[in-house]
């Protein structure tokens, strides 16, 4: 999280009002990859597809940049991230709830026909965004191997809150495991 002042966060929160509809959906849509994002992700989420629609796309991120809700990724020239967690919420927000679904659920299914950029990176963020998309199915075929990676780097919190998702999910639905499929499932992740 970048350290900025709250009121220059507050006052950054106010120029988003400069933003037309088109403009706040984009950022908004932006918000749901997460804080920072890839630009070729942020098209495919906004449905982008012709070179005119790209270019658009772009002028939005770089207006976003000079209004200082988005600054360039360090790492990257393709990816961005949002100045300050508020700001993100801010826009994140601003879509339903059931369209939040949708879209993390859109997310995770370009994550995984993408391919791995950085596997052990990846499976968090496929997980994030199943889990936050309800999608049962995903979320079980995720989970555990997200638990098992954050045990394996011994970031135990984070195993243990995958391994309860998974619990949750299996305890609604009846029949998924049996007693001895439950034991074996703690074992597996602690």
């Amino acid at each position: 999280r970048t350290d900025v002042p709250t009121s220059i966060v507050d006052s950054v929160l106010k120029r988003t009002s400069l933003l037309d509809g088109r403009e706040r959906m984009v950022l908004s849509y932006a918000a749901v990859l997460g804080k920072r994002f890839d630009l070729q992700l942020l098209f495919r989420l906004c449905g982008v597809a012709s070179s005119a629609e790209q270019s658009e796309t772009v002028r939005i991120v770089d207006r976003a940049i000079e209004l200082q809700v988005l600054e360039r990724a360090a790492s990257d020239t393709r990816t961005f991230q949002f100045v300050h967690d508020r700001i993100l919420e801010a826009f994140y927000g601003l879509i339903p709830p059931a369209e939040r679904r949708r879209l993390h659920d859109t997310i995770g299914a370009a994550l995984e026909e993408g391919g791995p950029r950085d596997a052990g990176r990846d499976i968090y963020d496929l997980a994030y965004h199943y889990i936050m998309s309800g999608n049962r199915e995903k979320i079980l075929s995720c989970a555990m191997p997200a638990a098992l990676k954050a045990k394996e780097h011994y970031a135990n919190d984070t195993a243990m809150r995958y391994l309860y998702i998974i619990i949750h999910l299996i305890e609604e639905t009846p029949g998924m495991l049996d007693r001895d499929g439950m034991r074996d499932l703690w074992i597996r992740a602690t």
